[in-house]
């Protein structure tokens, strides 16, 4: 087994940035202000899929649109930060809130101010997407794009090696 499936083994707590991971960092405005983002469909199952896994869902951003709270309200996250400039604050207290160990939690975020997470996560995933700088703070960078499909390929690596991915895929089958 290698260090990253080792590490995801550990997971109870999957926390993600929003903009450029689960959504392609596209910010669409009118001249009232912000009207849209894409969010993936494959992510969004993979998410609803990591819960059903018995692992809990967290998001901080720094963005504060009402957008992100609906899709991740929709996705059944159990925490959401929404305006988080420093996200350090939130994270504790997830941390706190679940009594974890940070080798307990993987952070996926694109940019830096996801950096301080990502060193202190226990598995720190970056979607294809991420700027370079993070690369050296990163445990894993996915093949698939902010947006486009990133946050299931992290979700599916999880399961996988939590042994948990067969047995819910079973459950389209029966």
């Amino acid at each position: 087994m290698n260090e990253i499936d080792h590490k995801a083994q550990a997971i109870k707590l999957f926390i993600t940035d929003v903009d450029g991971v689960l959504t392609p960092g596209h910010l669409v405005f009118s001249d009232q202000g912000l009207i849209c983002k894409e969010f993936h469909v494959h992510d969004g199952l993979g998410l609803q899929l990591l819960k059903k896994s018995g692992v809990k869902l967290a998001a901080i951003t720094t963005c504060v649109a009402p957008l992100n709270r609906i899709r991740l309200e929709f996705l059944g996250f159990d925490d959401i930060f929404l305006g988080q400039k420093d996200k350090r604050a939130a994270f504790t207290q997830l941390q706190e809130k679940y009594q974890l160990k940070e080798t307990e939690i993987a952070y996926m975020g694109d940019d830096l101010p996801d950096l301080p997470l990502l060193v202190r996560a226990g598995l720190s995933i970056i979607p294809a997407n991420a700027v370079a700088t993070l690369d050296k703070y990163a445990d894993w960078r996915t093949t698939h794009a902010g947006g486009y499909g990133a946050v299931r390929e992290a979700c599916e690596r999880i399961m996988r090696a939590q042994h948990t991915f067969d047995p819910l895929v079973a459950t389209y089958l029966s």
